[in-house]
């Protein structure tokens, strides 16, 4: 974002249960499969797995509210971490805010905060054909590691392959 525009949002912080209307609301208008407010309480209750407990990550950017607003979502990521390793299972931007870097800056701020906590992997799928992500992720030291054939529904059409991409990130 411009930092003639940088004033306009809040600082990135993580989710609370006030927050999930509004990124069920846009995860449902920017990706073609969207998870429930119910859905996302669920995904946000700690949980345990063999390989330890789960740290789960929902950050937040938001419009600055105002003396009348508590400010529009512009964007959230959702990732968690096992152990080492850590994924990025959704990321959004409202329409009316992308390409103003909010994507680059929720995920600076879910680097820092997996650092903080120790080295590991993190590991997403993106779409072939989003090619804004494609970058964003390139730009930021991920690399192709798979590739998941048909892996992304689409709406009366063919579904779409996933490359995995990953970064390893030191102290």
């Amino acid at each position: 974002m411009p930092e003639a525009e940088e004033h306009l949002l809040a600082p990135i912080r993580r989710a609370q249960p006030t927050d999930l209307r509004d990124v069920a609301m846009l995860q449902a208008a920017s990706l073609n499969s969207a998870w429930s407010v119910n859905e996302w309480r669920q995904l946000l209750t700690p949980t345990t797995s063999v390989a330890g407990s789960v740290t789960v990550f929902l950050l937040v950017s938001r419009i600055r509210p105002t003396d009348r607003s508590i400010g529009r979502l512009a964007g959230f990521l959702f990732a968690r971490r096992v152990a080492d390793e850590a994924e990025i299972l959704s990321i959004a931007v409202d329409g009316s805010c992308r390409r103003r870097g909010i994507g680059q800056r929720l995920l600076n701020h879910l680097i820092g905060e997996l650092r903080r906590d120790g080295p590991c992997r993190l590991i997403l799928e993106v779409a072939v054909d989003n090619e804004p992500a494609l970058a964003l992720y390139e730009d930021n030291g991920f690399a192709e590691v798979g590739l998941r054939m048909e892996y992304y529904a689409t709406p009366g059409g063919r579904p779409v392959d996933a490359k995995l991409l990953a970064r390893d990130l030191a102290d």
